[in-house]
C-alpha cells in the first residue's frame, strides 16, 4: 500500500495502534488510507484497488497515475500461499507458482507491461517478503530477478525501505 500511494504522489502517515490487543483488537488490522474528500478505505486490495479506480480529474498534475488492478486477486492467494507454506514447509524453498511469475514477465519490464502498474504495488512486497525469509531467487528465475531488482530500484521503493530500517 506504501508503494502505491508513493508512486501516486499521495502522501501519507503511517499511524500505529498502540494497543491493538489490550483492547481486545485485531493485531493484525489491515491499513486504512482517508482521502482528501474524507473517505476512508480499508485493507490492502481495497485500497489498491480504489487507487487504480480514481477518476484522472483526482490526480495532481504532473503525477502519472497507477494503473492495473487486474491481477490483485492472483496476488492475493499467491501471498496466501507463501503464508501457508511458511506455516507448513518452512524448512523447503517455496517454488509454488514462480514458474507462472517467469513466464508473465517475459518481455515485461513490469506486470503490466512497461510502465509500473497496482498490481506491481502488491506483488513487489510478496517477493520482497519472500527473499528475506529464504534469500534471493534461484538464478533460473531470470525475469522474476530482473523484475525484483528493477522495482527494488525505484525511487520510492528506496526511499521506503530507508524509512523502515
Amino acid at each position: 500500500v506504501q508503494l502505491g500511494l508513493g508512486e501516486n504522489g499521495l502522501r501519507y502517515e503511517i499511524v500505529e495502534d498502540s494497543e491493538p490487543q489490550a483492547q481486545g483488537g485485531n493485531p493484525h488490522q489491515p491499513p486504512s488510507y482517508t482521502d482528501p474528500d474524507g473517505r476512508t478505505v480499508a485493507g490492502d486490495v481495497a485500497i489498491l484497488t480504489y487507487l487504480a479506480e480514481r477518476p484522472a480529474e483526482s490526480i495532481r498534475p504532473g503525477v502519472e497515475p497507477l494503473r492495473g488492478g487486474n491481477e490483485l486477486e492472483w496476488i492475493e492467494g499467491f501471498l496466501a500461499r507463501w503464508r501457508q507454506h511458511c506455516v507448513n514447509k518452512a524448512d523447503h524453498t517455496f517454488q509454488t507458482n514462480l514458474e507462472d511469475c517467469e513466464r508473465v514477465l517475459e518481455g515485461r519490464h513490469y506486470l503490466g507491461g512497461a510502465a509500473l502498474s497496482i498490481d506491481d504495488c502488491s506483488f513487489w512486497p510478496v517477493l520482497r517478503e519472500i527473499v528475506l525469509t529464504q534469500g534471493p531467487f534461484d538464478a533460473r528465475w531470470v525475469n522474476l530477478n530482473q523484475y525484483y531488482t528493477r522495482v527494488e530500484k525505484r525511487g520510492i521503493v528506496r526511499a521506503i525501505l530507508d524509512g523502515s530500517r
